[in-house]
């Protein structure tokens, strides 16, 4: 039941604050396959020009954000990045929280929204479809910090349940959780 807890536990890859410690164009640079990067960006729609920057600069093929701060008010257009597609979970019932994936242009995907049936759940899930590899999912989440965390691990838990057994899965996001 709380398998998303122990997988979070055990990637031995959370930490409090978590920044860069290399340079991530280096890094990138050296990397072969499909390069996932994730980023709590704490209000996306002012910081569109930084975005637009690093994706302008680095090879990222899926970008997620946690924290996009947006409502339906603000159109896709406003958020565009020449060569990426725009996907998003904006949180309706109050504001801030919210996730979302910005995918390369070219990159065969397709948006699951059967995964997570519970609107408390900020999630947005992609399958991504590539020739000669497994199905790969990938989960952009926000957890809010008053968002009770065994009734997020239960619902999480759900949606991990309805990942077929053969795929692949990569979760990034902001967790909120306290491991101390």
């Amino acid at each position: 039941m709380y398998i998303s807890t122990l997988l979070i536990a055990i990637s031995n890859d959370v930490a409090t604050n978590p920044g860069p410690g290399i340079n991530v164009a280096q890094q990138l640079s050296g990397c072969r396959g499909l390069k996932i990067s994730h980023l709590n960006i704490r209000s996306l729609y002012p910081k569109m020009d930084e975005v637009r920057l690093l994706l302008k600069d680095q090879p990222i093929d899926v970008f997620t954000i946690s924290e996009t701060w947006l409502n339906p008010s603000i159109s896709d257009e406003e958020l565009s990045v020449p060569g990426y597609t725009i996907l998003r979970q904006d949180r309706l019932e109050q504001i801030g929280g919210g996730t979302a994936m910005y995918i390369r242009d070219g990159l065969p995907y397709c948006q699951r929204f059967d995964i997570t049936d519970d609107s408390h759940l900020e999630c947005c899930w992609v399958e991504i479809t590539r020739p000669k590899t497994k199905k790969l999912i990938i989960c952009s989440t926000y957890r809010a910090p008053n968002f009770p965390i065994t009734t997020f691990v239960e619902s999480f838990d759900a949606s991990l349940s309805k990942i077929p057994e053969n795929a692949e899965l990569v979760v990034l996001g902001d967790f909120n959780v306290d491991f101390n």
